[in-house]
Formats: C-alpha cells, structure tokens, sequence
C-alpha cells in the first residue's frame, strides 16, 4: 500500500485549536484534480478526446478570468478559508478557488517538460512515486513545503 498524499505542512495542523493556513494547498489540490481527470482517462472512463476536451475547456475557463491578472494562484489559496463559501457573485473577478483548475494546469505543464527534458522516459508519475511514495505501508502524515534557497 502507498500512503496518502500529505497535505502542505502549514495546511497539517496538530489539533484543531491551530489554525489551518492554505499555504502550497494550491500545490495539493492542483495535483490531485490533475490525477483525477488522468485516471480517469487512464481507466477508460473518458477516452482519450473527453480527456483532451476537459483540458481545453478549463484552459478556455482560466483564460478568460480577469481575477487572474491581479490574483496570483498562490493568493488564493492564502484566502481560501476567507472565500470559499463567500457568493459566488464576482467569482471570475475575485479567483477565489481557482487553485483547482490552474492547479491542473500547472501540473500538465510539469509533466510535459519532465516528459520533454527526459526524452520520454520520466513522467509525472516517476516524480509522485518520489515524492510521495516513501515509508510505504505507512500512512503518516508527513507535510510539505517549499525551502527557501
């Protein structure tokens, strides 16, 4: 068994007294919402032109948000707890959860240049068995983030 995908380590809070921040929850749930709609091509539920098309819409989607032009994706998962069931009025505007669907986005992006830089023979699922294929059997927690160079 692998263990679950660990959650960025300000996001992974001892108890609920701490506050949780949305700190690299972009990262997370971008990678989660890529592997998603991957196994599910993966898995014949789409075909590979369902796939293609989902693609394409939500990069239509995020092309046409004028939220990000002011609003980076990691703000918005800094404001997440603040905006997530806030009206859905200036959705577009505000980018208020947009870490799904760019986050998807990002992530083509890193497997295609893996894919790219390595002449075919590395993937996205050769960096997720590194990342988070450690320990395996165990299933404890074991958060993320970035290091400051």
């Amino acid at each position: 068994m692998e263990r679950q995908i660990s959650p960025p380590r300000r996001f992974a809070t001892p108890n609920y007294n701490v506050p949780m921040r949305g700190d690299l929850l972009w990262v997370y749930e971008g990678l989660t919402e890529y592997f998603g709609d991957v196994l599910t091509a993966r898995s014949g539920i789409w075909t590979p032109e369902q796939y293609r098309d989902e693609l394409a819409a939500t990069a239509a989607d995020m092309d046409h948000r004028p939220g990000r032009v002011w609003r980076d994706l990691q703000d918005t998962a800094d404001a997440t707890q603040l905006l997530y069931y806030s009206p859905p009025d200036w959705n577009s505007s505000c980018a208020r959860s947009d870490y799904y669907p760019e986050g998807e986005l990002l992530w083509l992006d890193v497997d295609t240049i893996i894919r790219e830089k390595s002449g075919g023979k590395k993937s996205l699922d050769d960096f997720a068995r590194a990342f988070f294929g450690t320990d395996d059997g165990s299933f404890a927690v074991k958060p993320y983030e970035f290091a400051i160079w």
